[in-house]
């Protein structure tokens, strides 16, 4: 791949997370299903990774990680970076070694992105604040519950990117 393609391959990338944070901010976090919001920035982390592999994915977390530390607040310093480097991770190992990169593997990888973060924000909240573990542990379900469908949303567009520049 030339250095050209490479840089609209990350332009494009940027443009449809830009797009889907988009999405996120005037019409998802509008939207209350089993009384939480859908949540894409893990999802969109995982399919990235998932499409990119370790190096690419783990630059991706680190960048939007940095971004959501710097513009919300988390239950400790730097929580996004650490959420969405370990989905990175994970996306990137499993579509390396386990299954090949499509919409299963997306679903699976979202699904792990979420669990991951999630899963670091019970630990924090219970040990952290006390909250009671099946109170966060139910909000966490349901927020996955909600936005595991929306994968298709993140897949899609990244998708087309990466047929789009490597066909050529």
């Amino acid at each position: 791949m030339s250095r050209r393609d490479t840089i609209w391959k990350w332009v494009f990338y940027t443009a449809g997370v830009f797009l889907l944070l988009l999405l996120q901010g005037l019409a998802l976090d509008h939207i209350s299903l089993l009384h939480v919001h859908p949540y894409l920035p893990p999802v969109m982390v995982a399919v990235l990774a998932m499409f990119e592999g370790a190096y690419g994915g783990m630059g991706v977390a680190l960048a939007m990680g940095l971004l959501f530390d710097l513009t919300q607040p988390g239950l400790i310093p730097c929580f996004h970076i650490l959420a969405f480097f370990l989905a990175a991770l994970a996306a990137a190992a499993v579509a390396n070694y386990l299954i090949t990169p499509g919409l299963l593997c997306a679903v699976l990888m979202g699904l792990a992105a979420l669990v991951i973060t999630d899963g670091l924000q019970i630990l924090l909240m219970t040990y952290q604040q006390g909250v009671a573990f099946s109170a966060a542990s139910s909000l966490a379900g349901r927020e996955i519950l909600v936005t595991l469908p929306l994968t298709v949303l993140v897949y899609l567009p990244f998708r087309w990117v990466r047929r789009r520049i490597y066909s050529e």
